[in-house]
């Protein structure tokens, strides 16, 4: 029987949320306006703090916003943010656990409500599988639209359709924040990770693994 790891990427693999340091970076390089940047750090930080709790809307607004930049010229962008933001937030705890569940023979797949261009990225670090919200292109420009459901709030759902007609015996969920709640509940080993207060408090009653990462890829340089 096969083991299936999904984990988790924004505040669980790596400190912070990938969408907001791209979007602050945009704005130091002068792609964005301030008041994107304004716009888009409010709409985070009312998803984060729970006063805002559909992220389709959230992520539909995020996609608007890269309407008209080339397929090329976002990858071009991310790659250097990658390099110097990104990499360097990767915990180097979530890091040995990728590679613990490899050595083990299991499938370890990255599952994120960020855009699929950013996770990407990641998953080419790893050399992993993974599944994150998808943008609509045209001509290789994109649209502002995004194909098919946001992967927030329906992760559980994609995990069961990931899984469907396959023999796994174990499956492991590794993540920090409530909203993937249904997802910790239809694994056989859930794992909150640096969790929300939330979810620190479902996972203490239930008797889950609470892991603290802490230590980051950059703490060396």
């Amino acid at each position: 029987m096969e083991t299936v790891v999904f984990f988790d990427v924004d505040g669980t693999l790596l400190r912070g949320n990938i969408n907001s340091l791209l979007i602050w970076n945009l704005y130091k390089k002068r792609v964005i306006s301030p008041v994107l940047l304004f716009r888009a750090s409010f709409w985070y930080a009312l998803w984060w703090l729970g006063f805002y709790s559909d992220l389709n809307v959230i992520a539909r607004k995020g996609a608007r916003e890269l309407a008209g930049m080339s397929r090329e010229k976002l990858d071009e962008i991310f790659d250097r943010v990658f390099e110097v933001e990104i990499k360097r937030r990767i915990y180097e705890e979530g890091e040995r656990l990728i590679r613990d569940h490899q050595g083990r023979g299991h499938e370890v797949v990255l599952l994120s409500s960020s855009f699929e261009p950013f996770i990407r990225k990641i998953a080419e670090f790893f050399k992993l599988p993974y599944i994150a919200t998808r943008l609509s292109l045209a001509d290789d420009i994109y649209t502002g639209e995004i194909v098919g459901d946001v992967v927030g709030g329906n992760k559980h759902r994609i995990v069961q359709a990931y899984l469907d007609g396959r023999d796994a015996g174990a499956t492991y969920a590794y993540t920090d924040h409530h909203q993937d709640l249904e997802l910790l509940e239809i694994v056989t080993h859930p794992f909150a990770v640096n969790p929300d207060s939330r979810l620190e408090g479902i996972a203490r009653v239930r008797k889950w693994p609470i892991l603290r990462f802490s230590r980051m890829l950059g703490d060396d340089s």
